[in-house]
């Protein structure tokens, strides 16, 4: 006996419609009106007789193949598609600003309380001696273990929240006015509390000649965190490009 699975036409629909929104050419609209056109076209042949899965593979052989579509689409939003990526480019640069804030401060204070917890003297000039080798390493070391440990965080956090996110992004998108105040003032209100919080750390528990080494030794693990963070952005470039180069050629 031939073991056959019954055919889900909202699953169908379903997959369907996902399949289009992987494209930026399509805004939410776009998607929910072919949705309507797929479902009115399945409905009629339905009532003529054919089954859900005929009615659906014909139903979307009318609409257009998916690449059809998205060129189609990619014409009439090109304006809206070029928005959205320079939308998404100002959000991206911003977050990683935040995130890098975050890092420096957390693994700055980190080193600094564990140098004078352990009793460690940083030297008290600003030159390349080997214990402002040592720090740097420490600091470089220590951001580098708080921005991954910051992005896997928020990486975890849209990943298990990922349709709440979707909503409250469209949400906040409808009043772009209130959301770049809102983003103006939470950024600042974070770079400041952050850099004065970190130099009243520092004067408050350091002598004014172990300043000088403390400087020294963060001027030092930024050259290695430069490096780090510069071949992270050209292998991710890479990636991608290749990734969408691929998804071009399948499509």
């Amino acid at each position: 006996m031939e073991n056959s699975t019954a055919f889900d036409l909202n699953n169908a629909t379903r997959r369907w419609r996902d399949g289009l929104s992987q494209s930026p050419h399509f805004r939410e609209e776009d998607l929910a009106e072919l949705e309507a056109h797929l479902r009115d076209a399945v409905a009629e042949l339905q009532g003529r007789g054919l089954t859900d899965e005929e009615a659906f593979l014909l139903a979307s052989r009318r609409l257009g193949n998916p690449a059809r579509l998205d060129s189609e689409f990619a014409k009439v939003n090109r304006g809206q598609v070029w928005l959205n990526r320079v939308l998404w480019m100002l959000v991206g640069i911003q977050g990683w600003g935040l995130l890098g804030s975050i890092a420096h401060v957390a693994s700055n204070a980190a080193v600094l309380g564990g140098l004078t917890g352990l009793g460690y003297k940083l030297p008290h000039s600003a030159d390349y001696s080997s214990g402002n080798l040592f720090a740097a390493a420490l600091f470089a070391l220590a951001h580098l273990l708080a921005l991954t440990a910051c992005i896997a965080g928020c990486w975890w956090l849209v990943r298990r929240k990922e349709d709440t996110a979707h909503k409250a992004a469209v949400k906040a998108l409808q009043r772009p006015v209130l959301l770049g105040l809102g983003l103006c003032v939470f950024l600042l209100t974070i770079s400041l509390s952050s850099t004065v919080a970190w130099r009243l750390l520092v004067f408050k528990y350091y002598a004014p000649e172990a300043i000088g080494g403390i400087a020294m030794a963060q001027s030092l693990s930024f050259f290695p965190l430069a490096l780090l963070q510069t071949l992270a952005f050209v292998v991710l470039t890479i990636v991608l490009f290749r990734r969408r180069v691929h998804l071009g050629t399948a499509s």
